[in-house]
């Protein structure tokens, strides 16, 4: 395994960069080097792995700061020859101080502006989540590491900054968007579908070989469809398991205060795995919770009407 925190060169000048890995025409092949990733980055957002530029974006600021100062003291020295000129007999009041006036202001405007733009800019990337684990090994790393696919990642950066499977990603990296934080999903993509995704391709190609036929292109991206309905099916089931599950222990209890123990530590039971299981968990457990009060009215007074029909019957032959 290569360097866990892989980093970008200290400098731009370094003698092993060479100053080809920035003209147009490299630029343009590590585009043309990557069809498939572009496409699949525009599906998938959270893969989408953005440089937050953490060194360039304070010299930016400075800078603007920089020159905010600078037309602060000239707005001062402005203020003061506004002040010796209005003290001489000889102060004529013309147009060419509000002029001068006028142009120090919008100056003023334009950079205070774009200092605005800057902190605004600056702290949306330094908020911005850093890429998944998952979405940076399946996703990025998988295409950019392909056999075929250049050197060089479409920005024109050497694909080696971006680590290699594995790798703890760096939090230079940001995602265009937030993924759901799902760790049922997280644990079928680890410990379920990648390691038979991976047996699958390694049987696959040792069948080709012994037969001597060409394997193509066996290793094929894992889809989302199947992890997303064996993850969402798993949930279902955990939520309908603990609401049966509490149906039947508190139905099971005949003192009341067993029962109000019991229901509150089956409601903990019950939330707890909404915080882990993400906040798709949330709408699911919500239908499913609504759906049991319904179905528990209906046999409570299933129950209470058969109950009545036979005494009645009983008691009136």
């Amino acid at each position: 395994m290569s360097d866990p925190s892989p980093n970008p060169p200290t400098s731009r000048l370094d003698p092993g960069v060479g100053p080809g890995r920035f003209d147009f025409v490299h630029f343009l092949k590590a585009n043309l080097d990557h069809p498939d990733f572009l496409q699949h980055v525009a599906k998938r957002p959270e893969a989408d792995g953005r440089q937050r530029f953490e060194m360039l974006r304070p010299v930016r600021a400075y800078y603007v700061e920089w020159m905010i100062g600078t037309i602060w003291r000239q707005y001062d020295e402005f203020l003061l020859e506004v002040k010796e000129a209005m003290a001489s007999p000889d102060f004529v009041n013309n147009d060419e101080w509000s002029g001068r006036y006028k142009r120090l202001v919008k100056k003023m405007d334009k950079y205070l502006r774009w200092h605005n733009r800057c902190y605004t800019e600056d702290m949306e990337m330094a908020q911005a989540p850093t890429v998944p684990q998952h979405c940076m090994d399946n996703d990025l790393r998988y295409h950019l590491l392909r056999p075929g696919q250049g050197d060089y990642h479409p920005n024109g950066l050497p694909r080696s900054e971006y680590g290699g499977h594995g790798d703890r990603v760096s939090e230079s990296f940001a995602a265009v968007s937030e993924v759901d934080d799902n760790l049922l999903r997280d644990f079928l993509l680890k410990r379920v579908i990648v390691p038979l995704h991976g047996q699958y391709v390694g049987l696959k190609k040792r069948y080709c070989e012994l037969r001597g036929r060409d394997a193509g292109n066996c290793d094929h991206e894992i889809s989302d469809l199947p992890l997303d309905a064996a993850a969402h099916f798993l949930l279902c089931l955990s939520g309908a398991v603990l609401l049966i599950g509490s149906v039947i222990l508190l139905s099971t209890l005949s003192s009341k205060k067993y029962k109000l123990v019991a229901a509150t530590f089956l409601t903990l039971a019950f939330s707890l795995p909404v915080s882990f299981l993400g906040q798709k968990a949330f709408p699911a457990f919500s239908l499913m919770a609504a759906f049991w009060a319904v179905i528990v009215v209906y046999i409570a007074t299933s129950s209470y009407d058969g109950a009545c029909s036979s005494l009645a019957i009983d008691r009136y032959g």
